[in-house]
C-alpha cells in the first residue's frame, strides 16, 4: 500500500466499545464494561457513539429468571453470577447512541480473550443469530437508539469436560462514519478507500491481486463488478457491500472469481441487485477451497443464482455455504449451483444454519441446490432447505 493510502485511513474515525465476560461453569460469570472511546475524524464531523449494557437477565434450565439485575454493580460496572450450570442462559441488551455530527455505521463483534476450553461450549447470539459478527448498521444523526439483542448460553446438552472450565469473552461494538462516496478505477484506490470507510463506485472493471485481504467494514462496492486474478491461491473479502452491479451487456455478477488455485474467503459480506450471479467461482486446480459465511444474498427478480461454483475437472474441491441469509427472490437458475467433478463432492458443506427466506423460489428444472456435475448427487446435507425450496424430501 502507497504511503497516501496508509495515511487516508486516518480520516475515518472509529468507535470501540469493550464489555469483557468471564466466565466459569458452576462459579462466576463476570461482565465488564470501559468506558467509551471517542476519536475525531480529521474532517470537521465527530464521529461519537455511546453503547450502554441493559436488562440483564440470567434463565435456568427449567425458566425460572434468577433476577440477574440483582447482580449489577453500578461502582465497577460488574455482574456477577454464581454457579452456572448446563441449561443456564444471561441475556442483556446494547443499547447504541449515535451523539455524532455525521451519519455513522456500526456493528457488533464477540470474540474470545482467554480460553481454557469452556468457550468451545458456548452459544453466543446476536439479535438471535448464532454468530460473533454482525452486519454494520445505519445509524443516521438524531435518529432513534439501536437496540441489540445479546446471548451467552452454555447448552443443556454440555458434558463434562465443561466443568471447572473458563474463558473471556469482549464484546465490542465499532462505528465509522457512514457518510462518504468516492470513484476507485485501480485496486490501490479501492483498499484506500474501504480502509477510511468510504463507499466505493468503480468506474471499471477491477481485478484483485492474489493474496489479498480486505475488511471493508460494511462500505459498499456499487459499478463495475469485482473480479478475482485467475489462479489466485489466497484471498478474503469481509465485510463488504457489493452492490449493483453494471456492464454493458447488462449480465454483470456482483464478484466472480476464475480458476481458483487456492483458497477464496467470503464473509460478512451482503450481495444485492446481481444480473447476473451474486457470487461465480470456477475451480482452477486440485484441493482448491471455498468458504462462504455469514453473509446475505439479495435481488431481484429473474436473476441466474446467488452462488454458482463449476469445474468438472478438479478433485478434492472444498465449499462451505454456513450461516448465510437467502432473501426471497424468484431465480432463474439454482439458489445455490456447485458442478464439480461427480465423485468428488464429499468436500461440499451447505449445512449450519443458512436462512432461506420465504417466497425464495427458483425456476431450474434441476432443483433449487444443485450439487454435482452430471446428475444430482446432493447427500442430504440441507435436507431442510431443499424441502423448503423444491417441496420434496431430499
Amino acid at each position: 500500500m502507497s504511503k497516501s493510502a496508509k495515511r487516508s485511513v486516518i480520516v475515518s474515525a472509529i468507535l470501540a466499545i469493550m464489555l469483557c465476560v468471564s466466565l466459569i461453569a458452576g462459579a462466576t460469570f463476570a461482565l465488564f464494561t470501559s468506558e467509551s472511546k471517542v476519536n475525531i475524524a480529521v474532517s470537521s464531523g465527530k464521529v461519537s457513539v455511546v453503547a450502554t449494557a441493559s436488562n440483564f437477565e440470567m434463565t435456568h434450565l427449567n425458566g425460572v429468571n434468577v433476577g440477574a439485575e440483582n447482580g449489577y454493580s453500578a461502582e465497577d460496572n460488574t455482574v456477577s453470577f454464581e454457579n452456572i450450570v448446563p441449561g443456564d442462559k444471561l441475556t442483556f441488551d446494547i443499547t447504541v447512541h449515535n451523539d455524532s455530527t455525521v451519519a455513522v455505521k456500526y456493528r457488533t463483534v464477540i470474540g474470545c480473550e482467554s480460553n481454557d476450553g469452556l468457550y468451545d461450549g458456548l452459544i453466543v447470539k446476536i439479535d438471535n443469530e448464532v454468530t460473533v459478527r454482525s452486519n454494520y448498521v445505519n445509524l443516521e444523526v438524531g435518529s432513534a437508539d439501536k437496540v441489540v439483542k445479546v446471548s451467552v448460553e452454555l447448552p443443556a446438552n454440555a458434558d463434562s469436560k465443561y466443568q471447572g472450565k473458563s474463558c473471556k469473552i469482549y464484546y465490542m461494538v465499532e462505528a465509522v462514519q457512514g457518510n462518504a462516496l468516492v470513484d476507485a478505477s485501480s485496486e490501490e484506490e479501492l483498499i484506500a478507500a474501504l480502509e477510511s470507510g468510504k463507499n466505493v463506485n468503480l468506474t471499471q472493471q477491477l481485478t484483485l491481486s492474489d493474496n489479498t485481504v480486505i475488511d471493508g467494514k460494511g462500505s459498499v462496492i456499487s459499478g463495475a463488478p469485482v473480479n478475482v486474478k485467475a489462479n489466485a491461491t489466497n484471498v478474503t473479502i469481509k465485510n463488504v457491500v457489493f452492490e449493483n452491479p453494471v456492464n454493458e451487456k447488462n449480465n454483470a455478477s456482483n464478484f466472480v472469481c476464475p480458476k481458483l488455485a487456492g483458497k477464496l474467503v467470503l464473509d460478512g459480506c451482503t450481495f444485492k441487485g446481481t444480473l447476473w450471479d451474486c457470487v461465480q467461482i470456477t475451480i482452477g486446480s486440485d484441493n482448491a477451497e471455498i468458504v462462504i459465511n455469514n453473509c446475505t444474498f439479495e435481488t431481484s427478480n429473474n436473476a441466474q443464482r446467488y452462488i454458482h461454483v463449476e469445474d468438472n475437472k478438479f478433485e478434492n474441491v472444498k465449499v462451505t455455504v454456513t450461516n448465510n441469509t437467502f432473501k426471497a427472490a424468484t431465480l432463474t437458475n439454482n439458489v445455490i449451483g456447485i458442478y464439480l467433478k461427480d465423485g468428488y463432492t464429499d468436500g461440499v458443506n451447505l449445512g449450519g444454519n443458512n436462512v432461506y427466506e420465504d417466497g425464495l423460489t427458483t425456476s431450474a428444472t434441476d432443483g433449487a441446490i444443485y450439487v454435482g456435475f452430471s446428475t444430482n448427487i446432493w447427500k442430504n446435507k440441507d435436507a431442510e432447505a431443499i424441502a423448503k425450496l423444491t417441496g420434496k424430501n431430499a
